[in-house]
């Protein structure tokens, strides 16, 4: 079994349009939908009375992007101490599941 850290931009922001904007994920869990809104209410401020497609993408990459760059050091941080933290403790972790 391989556990994989990392940090993949292009996956989370694909992840936010199906959340936000895909009748199959609202669908089954749509709940997921209202929080990200109450996380982040700029976004939801950005993409109000939006409705071309492009256009949305392009407000979601550019807010994700924003705060890629902003948390940059943090989010290199985790990914670092979480694959350490995996690193270590691999056998206990793949036991437990």
């Amino acid at each position: 079994m391989i556990i994989e850290i990392k940090i993949d931009k292009n996956f989370d922001i694909n992840s936010f349009y199906e959340n936000i904007f895909s009748e199959n994920y609202i669908n089954k869990r749509g709940f997921v939908k209202k929080v990200i809104f109450r996380w982040y209410p700029k976004l939801e401020e950005n993409l109000n009375n939006t409705t071309d497609t492009e256009t949305r993408k392009k407000i979601i990459y550019d807010y994700i992007d924003s705060l890629y760059t902003k948390y940059d050091y943090k989010v290199q941080t985790i990914t670092q101490n979480l694959k350490s933290l995996f690193k270590k403790n691999k056998e206990k972790i793949i036991d437990g599941l």
